[in-house]
């Protein structure tokens, strides 16, 4: 999304997803703006400094980014690295090195896995968890900018010029 001011060509972008569940919501700018958790109970208006509802705030957030919640960890992994916070405190507990470059799509979590990937067609697979662990990094000859999908066992990546489908028969 992106908004224009006709008056000075000054404008803003939100390319962030949200992260919505029953006991909190979570709102990451782009750039190195907050992401910033809320509790949905009763919440309403501005996501400001002075919103009773704001829980946490991390200060700085990757460009675009979209949170994932395992267990009581959020993790946030866009064009740098990939965090883990806490999801009372929104406090980090690891940053972890993935590969480099543009992780637009969606991270998905299946089996204790969490799948990062990044635009070109590079998965790497961490273990979710409050401690850092990548378990592997896997690469397909193909660009990718959509989410993953898991069903069935089998993990779908949507390429530029193919449809992956990748586990067992």
């Amino acid at each position: 999304m992106q908004g224009l001011n006709p008056t000075n060509n000054n404008g803003w972008r939100f390319v962030s997803n949200p992260l919505v569940t029953p006991d909190l919501i979570v709102v990451p700018s782009c750039k190195t703006g907050p992401t910033v958790g809320l509790n949905p109970v009763g919440a309403k208006g501005a996501i400001d400094e002075d919103n009773d509802h704001e829980v946490w705030r991390i200060k700085t957030t990757p460009d675009v980014v979209s949170p994932i919640r395992v267990g009581d960890v959020i993790y946030l992994c866009g064009h740098g690295p990939f965090t883990a916070h806490d999801v009372k405190t929104g406090q980090q507990l690891y940053k972890g090195d993935v590969t480099k470059g543009y992780h637009w799509a969606n991270m998905v979590a299946g089996d204790g896995k969490i799948y990062a990937t990044s635009q070109e067609g590079v998965t790497d697979v961490i273990r979710a968890g409050r401690e850092f662990k990548k378990l592997a990094t896997n690469s397909l000859p193909d660009k990718i900018f959509g989410s993953p999908a898991i069903s069935g066992g089998r993990l779908y990546f949507r390429g530029y010029g193919y449809l992956w489908a990748i586990g067992n028969p």
